[in-house]
């Protein structure tokens, strides 16, 4: 099946060294697959919450957008997270289990950040979807929305006296480890089928863009700089 629009990758992250995400029910992702699911489901929701929040604040309804959960074989071309306006958000458990599981601890915060990076794209659809915004501009904008998802589920949990459920991680290493397993678990059976690392834009940009959504109070920001 052919997805348009579709998007592979990650979001990147800042030199912070510290992401305080609010989803104490996502603390573990080392169960069955059940389980799993079950977390990456409650890592939508935290989603909705703080996006409820913010067209609430323009005086507008936020539509959650439908997520779909697939596993696909290794080497799949379709193979990754991914966003279709006629689909909604399609996650691989293939891939979120093996970043959440083969980063320990910190596995669970980046495949969230992984989640809201797709929702960041059902963002910018019901926002109009700007036809000028393309390729990794559009990336660095989805990336944009999901570190003010970051930081607006850490004041959440600040406010409500809840501890973040996740420890400071080291993310320039992290993120270097989850590119590297992402390659390797999504072209292991499709050699000469690299993913390609510039499609979403530099690491410098993606962290740049994360960066400045954490910053922002506002994440209409994000969409409306020319260089989120």
């Amino acid at each position: 099946m052919t997805y348009p629009d579709w998007c592979f990758g990650i979001p990147m992250f800042s030199h912070l060294g510290l992401i305080l995400l609010t989803l104490s029910q996502s603390a573990n992702a080392n169960g069955g697959p059940e389980i799993r699911k079950t977390i990456y489901e409650a890592m939508v929701r935290s989603t909705t919450v703080e996006w409820t929040s913010a067209f609430e604040g323009k005086r507008s309804l936020y539509a959650p957008p439908r997520i779909v959960f697939l596993e696909t074989p290794v080497g799949h071309p379709a193979r990754g997270a991914g966003y279709s306006a006629d689909v909604g958000v399609v996650l691989d458990l293939g891939d979120l289990n093996a970043v959440a599981q083969g980063l320990g601890d910190d596995g669970p915060s980046m495949a969230a950040l992984l989640v809201a990076h797709e929702v960041g794209h059902h963002v910018q659809h019901l926002m109009g979807d700007d036809p000028e915004v393309r390729g990794p501009r559009r990336e660095l904008q989805a990336d944009c929305l999901a570190g003010w998802w970051i930081a607006a589920a850490g004041r959440r949990a600040q406010a409500d006296h809840r501890a973040p459920a996740y420890p400071a991680i080291d993310l320039d290493l992290r993120l270097a480890q989850t590119l590297d397993m992402l390659e390797a678990v999504q072209t292991r059976s499709a050699p000469g089928a690299p993913v390609d690392r510039t499609s979403h834009g530099t690491t410098a940009a993606r962290v740049a863009a994360v960066t400045r959504g954490m910053a922002v109070s506002e994440p209409w920001t994000c969409l409306w700089a020319t260089n989120p």
